[in-house]
């Protein structure tokens, strides 16, 4: 059997976060590496994407694959806006109810990817700075700049307001 054929590509940068059900990881690829990609995370159970790349991969190809997809284009280098945060981490908790798995991606995975992994633990009841220190020990160099931390505690303020825990 080739080599090639025993191949199993996953994207750069892949790393399970939550309950092995939930992964960040750096871009899936294009063309033939993306049509790869997708065929090995199919075979793992994974099901939903969210893009947060300023383009999307191949829509096309994603649903041709049977993937539910999200795309919420953030500039690089930078932070997600609070809805941004709210729309993405609304939607994983959607795509997680049942089974299946999701795959989170930008560009390398670090930035805006740790960014809304980190805020979708404070979603599930981790402090800030916990959800933080464990994106960034799952997957080093995560949050790349102060303005993406600041949005994982802006996030986490706002449920608590929302909760009644906390003034507005």
């Amino acid at each position: 059997m080739q080599a090639a054929a025993l191949r199993m590509t996953l994207p750069p940068n892949f790393s399970l976060v939550w309950q092995d059900r939930l992964a960040g990881s750096g871009h899936p690829g294009h063309g033939p590496t993306l049509i790869d990609t997708l065929t090995e995370l199919r075979r793992r159970g994974f099901h939903a994407i969210l893009s947060l790349t300023e383009d999307a991969p191949e829509p096309a190809l994603l649903t041709e694959h049977g993937f539910a997809t999200l795309h919420l284009p953030i500039e690089d280098f930078t932070a997600p806006t609070p809805e941004q945060v709210r729309t993405g981490v609304r939607w994983l908790n959607e795509q997680l109810e049942h089974e299946g798995r999701a795959l989170v991606h930008c560009q390398a995975g670090y930035g805006r990817t740790g960014t809304i992994l980190a805020c979708f633990l404070v979603s599930r009841g981790l402090d800030p700075a916990a959800a933080i220190g464990e994106i960034r020990r799952t997957r080093p160099g995560s949050l790349e700049v102060y303005a993406q931390e600041f949005a994982v505690y802006q996030f986490a303020r706002q449920l608590r307001q929302e909760s009644g825990e906390e003034e507005p």
